[in-house]
């Protein structure tokens, strides 16, 4: 992790502290994932690291859907909603073996939520026999053209003899520096494309 401090150019005013997750792969074609981060001081060092932007490849998904209501805004209906959608793409999927997924939402804050998705495969491999773990947090932000629903997606897969491995194993490992990012960036897109229509129909 990297405490990072956001200012302008040939300026010493710091404007903003972030903190992101630096993924790497050391082998040839070298590779940077950075991934933001919301959750605090992760008991780093205090330090400065120069990271030149040409070499990160790539910005941890995110997204932002927009519900238009001409006739005010039902916050508790659109989180129903949303709640409803990931909980009918997901409760009937599990493993070719034994497992039937497993969904944790127990985090909620305000118009804050996230899942937590584990015991299931072949969502992102479609040929692959992987355990996957797919992690969503949305955010409610409500404005005078309606509610911005901001995203992030994170997904891992991993192996596993019969169980899968726990949520902070390092057996898992992400798809964005991983050989399948590709089959990432087209599940993810039509994943939440598909939560928008479903959206529209509030």
């Amino acid at each position: 992790y990297a405490k990072i401090s956001a200012r302008q150019p040939n300026s010493l005013i710091l404007y903003n502290v972030y903190y992101i997750k630096i993924s790497g792969e050391h082998e040839p074609p070298v590779r940077l994932t950075a991934r933001w981060e919301e959750y605090g001081d992760k008991g780093m060092g205090d330090g400065t690291i120069s990271i030149p932007v040409g070499s990160l490849n790539d910005i941890f998904k995110t997204g932002n859907i927009n519900v238009n209501s001409k006739f005010g805004i039902d916050m508790n209906k659109i989180k129903k909603s949303i709640r409803e959608f990931f909980r009918e793409n997901y409760e009937n999927k599990g493993t070719d073996w034994a497992w039937k997924a497993r969904i944790d939402s127990t985090y909620e804050y305000y118009n804050e939520f996230s899942y937590t998705i584990t015991h299931i495969s072949r969502e992102v491999l479609k040929s692959h026999n992987y355990f996957e773990l797919h992690q969503i947090d949305i955010k409610l932000i409500e404005g005078n053209n309606g509610v911005d629903i901001l995203w992030t997606f994170q997904a891992k897969y991993g192996g596993g003899l019969i169980f899968p491995p726990r949520n902070d194993s390092n057996d898992y490992h992400d798809f964005e520096v991983s050989q399948f990012k590709d089959q990432f960036n087209k599940y993810q897109s039509i994943l939440f494309k598909r939560l928008e229509t479903h959206l529209g129909k509030i």
